[in-house]
C-alpha cells in the first residue's frame, strides 16, 4: 500500500504525473484543496533538461556525488539563513535562479518556509521577476540525522536516500533532484497539489493507479552503485 513519507510528502513512482489535484508536497494554505476529477494517465515520457549547449551546464542535476559547498543553518537569524539558501539554490540550479539564467542577470528570489516536515526544514524557494515564477523545495536536513558533511553516519543515511532519489528522478519516478549541498538538497515543488487523504487512497478514481505505481515502484532494478553496501548477492 502506498505511504507518505516522514515529511508528510504523498510519495509515489511517478509523482510528476499521477493525479491532477493529490499528491507531492503541500503547498502553503492547500489543504482543504477538493479532490473532483478522475486522475489522468499514471506514467508519461519525462523530458531530460540536461545540459542545454547554449544554456548553464547542469552538474548537479541526478547527481548525488556532487555536492554543492554551502551550509545552511537554520537556526541563524532569518536573513542569513535565507542568504545560504539563495546561494544553494543558485548553485544547484543555475538554469532557474542563478547568473546565467535565461531571463535575469541576477535574480531577486522569494523563501517561504513550509510547515509539515518530521526530519527536515523545509523551504519553498521562488522568483519574483518572472509569471509563472520558477519554483522549488529545498530540503535542510535535522542537526541529528544529516551525519556530518558527508551525510553518512546519523539518523538517517542522508548518502544513500541521495543516491536513491537521483536514481529515481533520472527515470522519471520522483521529485526532479536539482542537487545536493552540505546538509540539504534542491528538488521539485508542486505547486497546487496535495497528499491523497487515508479515504481517497480506497476511492475507485485513485486505488488503481496507486496500486499501479508501487508495483511499478517494486518492480525497479535499482544498479548496484546506488545500492552501496546495501547491495545483496544473488
Amino acid at each position: 500500500r502506498a505511504l507518505p513519507n516522514s515529511d508528510g510528502r504523498w510519495q509515489m513512482p511517478n509523482s510528476r504525473n499521477n493525479t491532477q489535484e493529490p499528491q507531492a508536497t503541500m503547498p502553503p494554505h492547500s489543504a482543504a484543496v477538493a479532490v473532483a476529477a478522475p486522475p489522468p494517465p499514471l506514467f508519461a515520457s519525462k523530458s531530460e533538461p540536461k545540459n542545454d549547449p547554449i544554456g548553464p551546464r547542469l552538474e548537479y542535476r541526478d547527481n548525488a556525488s556532487l555536492v554543492a559547498p554551502v551550509r545552511v543553518d537554520v537556526n541563524a537569524p532569518p536573513e542569513a539563513r535565507d542568504a545560504s539558501i539563495a546561494e544553494a539554490v543558485r548553485i544547484v540550479c543555475p538554469d532557474l535562479f542563478g547568473p546565467s539564467s535565461p531571463r535575469a542577470a541576477a535574480r531577486e528570489v522569494k523563501i517561504d518556509q513550509l510547515g509539515g516536515g518530521l526530519s527536515n526544514h523545509l523551504f519553498v524557494v521562488s522568483t519574483l521577476d518572472d509569471a509563472p515564477a520558477p519554483t522549488v523545495l529545498v530540503r535542510v536536513h535535522g542537526e541529528d540525522d544529516d551525519g556530518g558533511d558527508d551525510g553518512v553516519g546519523g539518523f538517517v543515511d542522508r548518502d544513500f536516500e541521495n543516491r536513491v532519489l537521483a536514481h529515481l528522478s533520472h527515470l522519471g519516478l520522483a521529485p526532479a533532484f536539482h542537487g545536493r549541498f552540505l546538509n540539504g538538497r534542491v528538488e521539485e515543488f508542486y505547486r497546487g497539489y496535495r497528499p491523497l487523504t487515508h479515504a481517497e487512497m480506497g476511492d475507485a478514481r485513485y486505488a488503481g493507479g496507486v496500486a499501479d505505481a508501487m508495483a511499478a515502484l517494486h518492480r525497479l532494478a535499482i544498479p548496484g552503485e546506488v545500492l552501496g553496501e546495501r547491495r545483496r548477492d544473488g
